[in-house]
């Protein structure tokens, strides 16, 4: 297979990778209205407007450093192939790539399977989408194809280092004792010198190699300096000549390395003065917030007794006043008895009288059944006498 180049010619596909799924997607809507869909990690040649110097030039990053730089609202401008060519010679690259085109928005998408692809041409570029705009080699792929190339270097490098510069340098440290005085002021660093002694130099000593590749250390450095771009702002001073500092030992410059760990910031007398003053009164400051807060804490234990003592003295009266419904009860209680035992002597009398009044009644029913019964035989005793033979019977 074959694609546009960035010299609008063709170039070969030298690879068709493995079919995956991205870590983030995204759509790259260009000023064209052109959609491209891309991964986080396949590559973009770019020019940054609005970034540091070295990114106003045509720099290549991953699609997740290109939506970092459109979140902060930087201007992005992509190459792309003004039309494609067959036979007919045609400019540098570097002249094609007067035709660009610019990159408006960024969204993450939801991932989709994609394959990566890498090709044969010079500056690892190829067009996409009708508008030929230029992208580049995935990231996955040539980061497998380095990646594997150093690791076998490294594995290569290592090898080299432990089985055979270690002995050597243990043994030239050896056999340079035996030209040395029994002490010797020998120099460590380009600024640091120390004594050592002959039996140090017996063999029996500890030597450190750092292995690394020049691809290893550009790809840290560019890191670095991307982490420089995006939080410098935000860190101390002191911080970034750290970062600078190893960013220098990456980049294979020592002494830049050295002057950027031993910098120092001139110190300016009257900035030195303000930040005093701003330190006095902040103490001062800090001691007032202090006093007033013990102020409050002793007003507060003052307002705590006395609330005590009135909840005391509360606790008094209502104990007296206790005390009050409590005899005023006992005197209720006492005159409810006498009115009791007063109304059960009152229905007392009431039930004699009444008894009384019963007896009575009875009594002149009895002398009134009496006086019947001795009118009736009265009357049997008139009918005898009469010689009426129905004794009792009145009709």
């Amino acid at each position: 297979d074959r694609l546009i180049g960035s010299d609008g010619k063709s170039t070969k596909v030298l690879k068709a990778h493995e079919i995956k799924l991205p870590i983030q997607a995204y759509n790259m809507t260009f000023d064209d209205e052109t959609v491209v869909k891309s991964g986080g990690e396949h590559l973009w040649t770019v020019k940054i407007h609005g970034a540091s110097r070295e990114l106003l030039e045509w720099t290549t990053m991953t699609a997740d450093e290109v939506y970092t730089h459109i979140e902060n609202d930087k201007q992005i401008t992509v190459p792309k192939v003004k039309e494609a060519y067959v036979d007919t010679p045609v400019k540098s690259s570097t002249d094609l790539y007067t035709e660009t085109v610019n990159l408006k928005s960024m969204v993450k998408v939801d991932k989709v399977p994609m394959r990566c692809l890498t090709v044969d041409s010079a500056d690892k570029l190829f067009a996409v989408t009708k508008q030929y705009i230029l992208t580049h080699n995935t990231a996955t792929g040539a980061r497998g194809a380095l990646d594997a190339a150093s690791t076998r270097r490294m594995n290569v490098v290592r090898n080299i280092s432990e089985n055979m510069i270690k002995p050597l340098m243990r043994k030239w440290l050896a056999y340079n004792g035996t030209f040395l005085n029994d002490t010797e002021i020998v120099r460590y660093t380009n600024d640091e010198f120390i004594e050592i002694r002959r039996d140090d130099l017996s063999g029996a000593i500890d030597l450190e190699i750092s292995v690394s590749t020049a691809e290893d250390n550009a790809a840290k450095a560019q890191e670095i300096t991307f982490m420089l771009q995006t939080m410098g702002q935000s860190m101390t001073e002191e911080m970034r000549h750290k970062i600078l500092a190893q960013w220098a030992d990456l980049t294979k410059q020592p002494e830049l390395a050295h002057e950027f760990r031993n910098f120092k910031a001139p110190v300016n007398p009257a900035i030195e003065e303000i930040r005093q003053l701003e330190i006095d009164n902040a103490r001062l400051t800090n001691e007032k917030l202090k006093a007033e807060v013990a102020a409050i804490y002793a007003a507060s234990k003052e307002n705590i007794a006395d609330e005590t003592e009135k909840l005391a003295a509360a606790r008094v009266k209502n104990a007296q006043a206790d005390k009050l419904i409590a005899e005023k009860d006992k005197v209720d209680s006492e005159r409810d008895l006498v009115d009791l035992t007063f109304l059960e002597r009152d229905n007392q009398v009431d039930k004699l009288n009444k008894m009384e009044e019963l007896s009575t009644k009875h009594t002149q029913e009895m002398d009134k059944e009496k006086l019947k019964h001795i009118a009736n035989i009265r009357s049997m005793a008139f009918q005898a006498r009469q010689g009426d033979q129905n004794i009792g019977v009145i009709e």
